[in-house]
């Protein structure tokens, strides 16, 4: 391995991390319009993780084909108008409701209360995402995500629809309700944000001792495993609260034996999109 390729691999997902918080923040203090950076802050952030799969891979086989990029790409339109949507009613109802809650996060300056925006909506993703794997009905909607036996930033949309509206619920709502700024909330999607794509990057990342601190692609592709055991990693913004409730399963150099579903003749193949959004809504098979 060259001096440059380890650097790139120790160095890239950091920066990116860094650059982008950067961004929101230069963003905020210069009033630019927000909705417009987190666009194309996203955008960048999954071009840069996108040249990284192919500068650093992974794993080769992981990338995807072009019957992949197909199936990716329909779920990647349709979820994301679905998060836009979610978001959309999900604001709506923090506006009827928020005010007649006081619960004191909008007067908190932006350096607290942007952290801890992400500290909140971390924590009820990290439920969600936890019970999805323990409740059998949420299982059908989740697993669809997990179905693919690639992991790879463009994948990370390739979901059920519910899973998203879930999902973006779960990590959005609270922090609306508990009425912080909307700079803090700003900065704390759009971290989440890139990191639910970057935790899927197909590309040898190496974050050190910040695996400690911060998810990455390290601690995802375990999340992905075909053994229960490994696929803990619930979070995908901070460490913090799978260690707390002990479901931190990354250790230096643990990798994956392989990904997909631990019950894989349970769900349709990963390219039939819509034998996978009705799943949910069928009666389960009984042998």
């Amino acid at each position: 391995m060259s001096t440059a390729t380890r650097i790139l691999k120790t160095t890239a997902y950091p920066t990116l991390l860094a650059t982008v918080l950067g961004v929101a923040v230069w963003a905020v203090r210069s009033g630019q319009n927000l909705a417009l950076v987190a666009l194309l802050a996203l955008f960048a952030s999954i071009g840069v993780l996108l040249l990284l799969e192919r500068l650093i891979p992974f794993k080769d086989e992981w990338h995807a084909d072009a019957k992949g990029w197909l199936r990716d790409g329909i779920y990647f339109g349709l979820n994301g108008a679905v998060d836009a949507a979610t978001k959309v009613g999900v604001t709506a109802l923090a506006v009827l409701v928020a005010p007649h809650l006081d619960w004191g996060a909008a007067r908190l300056p932006l350096w607290l209360a942007a952290p801890l925006a992400i500290l909140v909506a971390d924590f009820f993703g990290y439920w969600l995402h936890r019970k999805s794997h323990d409740i059998e009905w949420l299982w059908r909607v989740h697993g669809v995500h997990h179905a693919p036996t690639q992991v790879n930033t463009f994948n990370n949309n390739t979901a059920h629809f519910l899973n998203i509206v879930f999902s973006t619920t779960a990590k959005w709502l609270p922090i609306l309700l508990l009425g912080f700024s909307a700079e803090a909330v700003f900065i704390a999607g759009l971290f989440l944000t890139v990191q639910s794509f970057g935790v899927h990057a197909n590309a040898d990342l190496r974050l050190g001792p910040l695996n400690w601190i911060i998810m990455g692609p390290e601690h995802h592709r375990l999340h992905h495993s075909t053994v229960i055991a490994e696929a803990g990693n619930h979070a995908t913004g901070i460490t913090l609260w799978d260690l707390v409730f002990g479901t931190f399963t990354w250790r230096p150099g643990r990798v994956p034996t392989a990904v997909g579903t631990y019950d894989p003749q349970a769900f349709p193949a990963p390219d039939r999109i819509v034998q996978n959004v009705l799943l949910p809504f069928r009666c389960p098979e009984r042998n």
